[in-house]
């Protein structure tokens, strides 16, 4: 696993020793012993680094199943391998279903009987970070934002590493909300400063929101440019309600 930790030309040889691992784990321990099933879910790892990511989906997929009745539901090994499957739809760039899996991973009280006391559970940690940036990627601002939050919380409690990753993703939250604010604001400055057509209007607010990039936000103005009584006190609602998140 230390040349998965490197990367680069390093995962083939990180894929070729897996392999061999696992086949020996197999051979001497059997197909269903949960040092096998690690080794699967290691190798599902590095297919996934090295964006093999439907032969890491199948493995994961076939193992998973296996892990529940054996171990449990709620068994560490088995939360990890779901939570590594998550992040294989997330490079493919299936969203809903890497989303579906991090929400369920994160439950607190899967971890009831491994909470570490210096906080939570350092894998909970780490699906709660993957689930933030999941929901970034959707465009889903308010849900990393909410995730983020909790994240902080756990983590003044706790010394795992990806602590100061977690404050710096809040910083960047909050950077595109201020660009939100800027951008509403100098929307409505350009607006009045000339003489601009409703259209003209309209392609400002849509630009604004494109440039942002919140998806949910650009619903709102678009359903604010058609409304009968639209008036530019919708930019500084639609501010506030974003606002309402971060305080």
């Amino acid at each position: 696993m230390a040349y998965l930790e490197i990367g680069g030309e390093s995962l083939s040889t990180a894929n070729k020793l897996m392999e061999e691992v696992l086949e020996q784990r197999r051979e001497r321990l059997g197909k269903e012993q949960p040092y096998t099933l690690m080794a699967i879910s290691n190798l599902a790892l590095i297919k996934t680094a090295l964006n093999h990511t439907t032969e890491a989906e199948q493995m994961l997929l076939a193992a998973i199943p296996i892990a529940e009745r054996n171990l449990g539901v709620d068994h560490f090994g088995t939360l990890a391998g779901r939570f590594r499957l998550a992040r294989v739809y997330v490079r493919q760039q299936r969203y809903a279903e890497a989303e579906d899996i991090f929400t369920n991973v994160v439950q607190r009280h899967r971890y009831a009987s491994a909470l570490r006391k210096d906080g939570d559970h350092p894998l909970r940690i780490l699906a709660m970070y993957h689930l933030m940036l999941c929901y970034q990627q959707q465009k889903k601002i308010d849900g990393a934002i909410r995730i983020c939050d909790e994240l902080s919380q756990v983590l003044r409690v706790s010394v795992h590493p990806i602590a100061q990753q977690v404050r710096d993703k809040r910083e960047e939250l909050r950077g595109l909300y201020n660009q939100l604010n800027q951008a509403c604001v100098l929307g409505q400055s350009e607006f009045f400063n000339g003489t601009n057509s409703w259209e003209d209007l309209r392609k400002l607010a849509e630009s604004r929101t494109i440039q942002v990039g919140f998806g949910g936000v650009r619903n709102d103005f678009n359903a604010l440019l058609t409304h009968p009584e639209f008036a530019w006190q919708g930019f500084y609602n639609i501010v506030s309600r974003v606002q309402a998140i971060f305080l």
